[in-house]
């Protein structure tokens, strides 16, 4: 594998999948079960469906993903190694740059379809942006780097990669299921797709025991 320009040492297959293991666990403990299913709970019984709530559940997953990040920093400084390894820095294509930015703009718009004013600017919204971005590293830097870095090392097949991978993305999909789809009658979402609107699935997940929407 290469990152960086430089050739990564090979890993056993116990060495790898312990690592991958490790950080699974701590995805889905942090922001599986500490941050969806208990913070959205408690936010939910505060706050509602509102745009308060949805700020203070991004600040809740910023907790979260700060510790996310922390964890990769240390697994990485046990190999004497740093976030280069995990591909930081290393030179991307322009179509890649090209589908990541129409990806973008095809989500925000899907959000605005909803309704919402696109040119609406409270106060929570620069600051959810600014969030997102550390959401967004937080996800690359954990599942993208570190597992598929460990996964390539002791040779595993790519189909096997794309399933792991997308099963680690399980704490983060909620996340933004719990954020993206906002309803018509919230303030709009954030530019950052990272940085949306509680939607109503957050509702019927995080809230169980009601049986209709609050409008």
């Amino acid at each position: 594998m290469i990152v960086s320009g430089l050739q990564r040492p090979p890993l056993s297959r116990t060495a790898a999948w312990r690592e991958v293991a490790l950080t699974a666990g701590v995805l889905w403990l942090v922001l599986g079960g500490a941050c969806f299913f208990l913070g959205a709970q408690s936010i939910y019984d505060r706050w509602g469906t509102s745009l308060n709530a949805a700020f203070v559940l991004d600040i809740v997953f910023l907790i979260g993903c700060l510790a996310v990040i922390v964890f990769v920093l240390w697994r990485q400084h046990r190999q004497g190694e740093g976030i280069a390894e995990l591909g930081w820095g290393r030179p991307v294509r322009t179509p890649v740059i090209v589908i990541a930015v129409v990806y973008g703009l095809a989500w925000t718009a899907m959000s605005y379809m909803r309704g919402g004013d696109p040119l609406a600017f409270p106060w929570q919204r620069p600051i959810m942006m600014a969030v997102g971005l550390v959401l967004a590293f937080a996800e690359e830097i954990a599942v993208r780097g570190l597992i598929l870095d460990r996964l390539a090392r002791c040779g595993t097949s790519r189909l096997i990669q794309i399933v792991v991978t997308a099963g680690d993305h399980g704490p983060l999909s909620r996340r933004r299921r719990a954020q993206c789809l906002a309803l018509p009658t919230w303030s709009p979402p954030s530019f950052s797709s990272e940085s949306s609107q509680l939607s109503t699935s957050m509702e019927v997940v995080a809230s169980p025991r009601s049986s209709s929407l609050t409008r």
